[in-house]
């Protein structure tokens, strides 16, 4: 017998907050993955950099407040049901997240802040002049690789990693 997926799956994909939760590195499809974690924490208990947490329903999502994911593949290596898996795909990468940048970001309203761009080891955001105006934070998409350490050091919360 195949679990429905029913009303759980959009109670149970959601985060806390009603957004849609971000799942830990080489996650497989949300429907699915929502169908094969079995919610055990095994996850959450070895992620060295303390980024996952129970969301709803249990299932492990990514909170980047506490800081940015070492990629280091521990998480998928416990995962006993095949919600986080390298071997669908082994070429795939961990995730297809990258940051953005809000109007709430300092450059963008004239003050001097380069946080997120100290914090990416990436160097995935750059500067980029503006005639007349202040430099805008610009994000090389193929650089970025969604880890979110620029997240949490960001003064005004204006990055989002989705």
């Amino acid at each position: 017998m195949t679990k429905s997926t029913g009303s759980i799956y959009f109670i149970r994909s959601n985060s806390e907050d009603g957004h849609k939760a971000l799942r830990p590195p080489w996650a497989i499809p949300e429907a699915s993955f929502v169908q094969a974690c079995n919610a055990c924490g095994k996850c959450i208990d070895v992620c060295p950099a303390l980024i996952l947490k129970a969301g709803a329903g249990r299932l492990p999502q990514i909170d980047f407040s506490r800081g940015g994911c070492l990629f280091c593949g521990d998480c998928e290596m416990v995962c006993e049901t095949g919600a986080l898996s390298r071997l669908i795909e082994p070429e795939r990468p961990p995730w297809t997240l990258k940051a953005y940048f809000s109007d709430a970001c300092l450059i963008r309203k004239g003050a001097t802040c380069y946080t997120c761009r100290e914090f990416c080891e990436m160097n995935a955001i750059r500067l980029q002049a503006v005639v007349g105006g202040a430099p805008a934070p610009q994000l090389d998409f193929d650089a970025c690789n969604g880890c979110g350490e620029c997240y949490a050091p960001c003064p005004t919360n204006a990055i989002s990693i989705m």
